[in-house]
């Protein structure tokens, strides 16, 4: 009887002190990281303190492949990323336009899939990043008067009021745009689109995290804010647009 009694709650203890561990290969990997003893269970620790270490409290990089003329682009811009994204997480973002596209280079020679004109427009928005400050909100402004069928001369003059551009960078931007550091900017735009890793875009508007290109991960852009909350690691720190979100 006594012997009984003793097995029973040995069963009992057993029972209620061990735990089935989860199977790693059905562990989605987003969740690997977010749990150390997950990841020591995957044998991914070393990774995941390299990787929450490095990043901890610094900005998500975004690049947009994207292209001036390219109406998608522009309602992306305009209608989603820049009120969704950028405004509210400007402080957790790294934003990086990179105006090329689905444009073909040949030597020094660059061929824009919307004529000409996106060739100087892209050159344009080049230029901007590297004299304008802030330049998303300008190149924003940009993209919304070409949207709503204004001009690009048009459209500068009216941004250029709108984001009070002082003249000196009017005329900086004038000769970058239409001298050798605009078809310097551009084959960079040209070389890092060429380079993307793993994998080379589809279509545009495309959106690069961490210098991570992933044709599978655009369905995020519908939810960047979303994804932005998961991706940012900050030590005892919740953006408060995520507190938003949650």
């Amino acid at each position: 009887m006594k012997l009984l009694v003793l097995i029973t709650v040995f069963c009992f203890y057993i029972s209620t002190t061990t735990s089935v561990l989860p199977d790693c290969g059905r562990i989605p990997p987003n969740f690997w990281c977010k749990n150390m003893q997950i990841a020591t269970h995957c044998g991914v620790a070393a990774a995941c303190q390299r990787y929450n270490q490095l990043s901890a409290n610094r900005k998500v990089h975004i690049q947009i492949i994207m292209e001036s003329l390219c109406p998608f682009c522009q309602r992306f811009i305009v209608d989603k990323f820049y009120h969704d994204v950028y405004l509210k997480f400007r402080g957790y973002v790294d934003v990086e336009l990179v105006p090329y596209g689905n444009a073909e280079r040949n030597g020094m020679s660059i061929s824009c899939q919307h004529g000409e004109k996106e060739c100087e427009i892209n050159t344009f928005f080049s230029c901007a990043q590297q004299h304008v400050n802030p330049p998303f909100d300008f190149v924003y402004c940009i993209e919304r008067e070409l949207k709503n069928f204004s001009t690009f001369e048009v459209a500068k003059t009216r941004c250029y009021r709108e984001r009070n551009v002082p003249v000196a960078t009017q005329s900086r931007l004038q000769s970058c745009t239409y001298g050798n550091e605009g078809r310097q900017l551009q084959l960079q735009a040209a070389r890092i689109t060429e380079a993307e890793f793993p994998e080379l875009h589809l279509t545009v508007p495309y959106t690069i995290i961490n210098n991570v290109s992933l044709v599978s991960a655009q369905h995020m852009r519908s939810n960047l804010g979303l994804m932005i909350c998961d991706w940012y690691v900050g030590r005892n720190f919740v953006p408060p647009p995520c507190k938003e979100l949650s």
